[in-house]
């Protein structure tokens, strides 16, 4: 078997870089403080809707708390486009979001 995901490092370090509990982050996500815990420990892996909720709360991308990446955010770059476009870009994102 493959090296574990260092999800819970990650979460452990983004959390303690914005001096949250357990506690404060499991309410911002919906779970409990033990569930935090548990996901620090690498005892158990939140599922997708948590892992996004996750990413959210912490402005990181999901691949970089699953190790996929090293870049913790992800912005498209608009430089030189109009403001016409950039709103079209937009406007597709959030079709697919909503469609996903």
């Amino acid at each position: 078997m493959g090296k574990m995901i260092p999800l819970g490092d990650k979460l452990r370090d983004l959390r303690n870089e914005r001096n949250l509990s357990q506690a404060q982050l499991a309410k911002r996500i919906g779970v409990t403080s033990s569930t935090i815990a548990l996901y620090e420990t690498g005892e158990r892996l939140p599922s997708l809707p948590r892992l996004i909720a996750l990413s959210r709360s912490f402005g990181v991308t999901t691949d970089y708390l699953l190790g996929v990446s090293r870049q913790k955010d992800c912005f498209l770059d608009v430089v030189g486009l109009t403001q016409k476009q950039i709103e079209s870009l937009e406007a597709i994102i959030e079709n697919y979001r909503e469609q996903f």
